[in-house]
């Protein structure tokens, strides 16, 4: 298992395909195209060593180590969301005003 592997588009893609069931939905929904989702979820699997989803019919389920995996992935997405919402909070706060004149 390699951690430096994953990336943020997996966990994005990965919570996506996991919410909507569907790979076609959730790259409808991330503004991808499907092959790519599905590449995504095998780059994700193969750095985690595991299955993550699995076919199910006509749509995707999640695995029981996905499951596990899934609530881990959600913090991981929402704490950096926080990060980057902090920065900018902080960095509009910080900003001097330019001033023009003579």
């Amino acid at each position: 298992m390699s951690e430096s592997r994953i990336r943020f588009r997996h966990l994005q893609a990965f919570l996506e395909v996991a919410r909507q069931g569907s790979v076609a939905r959730a790259a409808d929904f991330l503004h991808v195209s499907a092959p790519a989702v599905t590449k995504t979820l095998r780059e994700l699997e193969e750095a985690l060593g595991v299955a993550v989803v699995e076919r199910d019919g006509r749509g995707i389920r999640v695995t029981r180590l996905g499951e596990i995996f899934l609530g881990h992935a959600g913090s991981a997405i929402t704490a950096l969301k926080r990060g980057v919402d902090s920065v900018r909070q902080d960095g509009a706060v910080n900003r001097h005003p330019i001033r023009i004149g003579a």
